[in-house]
């Protein structure tokens, strides 16, 4: 647990928050501290924040208690969020702080926050516990005690200090009891400030899963069938004329011998080829550039024209 009361912040020279008695009521707010007869525990009442400037808290508080109540804060200890304890006024100054008579004889410790509609913080109560063993046990000059520690409704008709904090204060009756309800009780509102406090131990890099990535799955709409090759028919086998009734074979007639180049060319359907296919290329190549085709292509043409007639020629008389 934090030193908190080894580390309060001396506030009563801030002029704002701690006029001089004399600046009002002549003085008449003074007291001996040995008339400081019980302390009282109160709340602002205004929502706790997580971070924010307490000092100026205090000052914008301050503005309040000078309209309704009087000069200055109107407390003598302020604890905010991270337990941060400040001093605000002398003990020997009393305060409207309690709205009765015990005014005079009670020393006012307010806790930053609406205990009605929140938890105080764990460093808070902690404070609070420091702060309150400190006035029992180390100041005999005035006579309050544990059993003296009195949430603010008990001096009068009022929630403060929050039913989250006066439930703690009740059963305070002497330092074992003011242990039980303030230690070791909620959560840390800024867990680094705590003296033990070690970070935590960041986790292990995660070991990559290799992802598999699926197939793509192509729609059956979008595929396509190669066609089907016909299938090809088995080969006729030959068939051998035969007399019924009869044990002789009929004899193929003689196959006609093919004819040479030689003798295609001489015969009257190759002369005749020839003659068309030499009219067709020469007919070409003279009209070319009637045609708007190159004398090549005009000739090639020609002899492909030629060429395609013998070769009809040629099969024609082979026949």
């Amino acid at each position: 647990m934090k030193d908190y009361i080894g580390q309060i912040i001396d506030l009563t020279g801030d002029s704002y928050l701690n006029p001089v008695p004399a600046v009002f009521d002549n003085g008449v707010h003074t007291r001996r501290v040995g008339q400081i007869t019980s302390l009282s525990i109160h709340h602002d009442a205004s929502l706790l924040q997580h971070d924010y400037d307490s000092v100026a808290r205090y000052h914008s508080e301050a503005a309040e208690h000078y309209k309704r109540l009087g000069p200055g804060m109107q407390y003598h200890y302020r604890i905010d969020n991270v337990g941060q304890i400040f001093q605000i006024r002398a003990l020997t100054t009393w305060l409207y702080c309690v709205g009765s008579s015990e005014n005079v004889t009670t020393l006012a410790i307010c806790l930053d926050g609406n205990f009605e509609l929140q938890q105080p913080t764990r460093e808070q109560l902690e404070a609070l516990y420091q702060l309150v063993e400190n006035l029992c046990t180390q100041h005999p000059e005035f006579p309050a005690t544990w059993p003296d520690v009195r949430p603010h409704s008990d001096f009068s008709a009022t929630a403060c200090c929050g039913a989250n904090l006066r439930n703690r204060i009740y059963p305070i009756v002497d330092q074992a009891s003011a242990q039980a309800q303030l230690l070791n009780v909620g959560d840390y509102d800024w867990p680094t400030y705590q003296p033990d406090y070690a970070a935590p131990t960041p986790p292990a890099p995660a070991v990559p899963v290799p992802v598999r990535v699926p197939e793509p799955t192509i729609p059956a709409s979008t595929v396509t069938t190669p066609p089907v090759a016909p299938a090809t028919p088995p080969p006729v086998p030959e068939v051998v004329n035969q007399t019924p009734c009869t044990t002789e074979t009929q004899q193929a007639a003689p196959t006609q011998p093919k004819r040479t180049i030689q003798e295609l060319l001489a015969s009257d359907y190759g002369k005749a080829a020839l003659q068309i296919g030499g009219a067709v290329l020469f007919y070409l190549l003279d009209n070319a550039a009637k045609f708007g085709l190159p004398p090549e292509i005009a000739g090639a043409i020609g002899l492909a024209v030629g060429h395609t007639v013998s070769n009809r020629a040629a099969t024609k008389v082979n026949k």
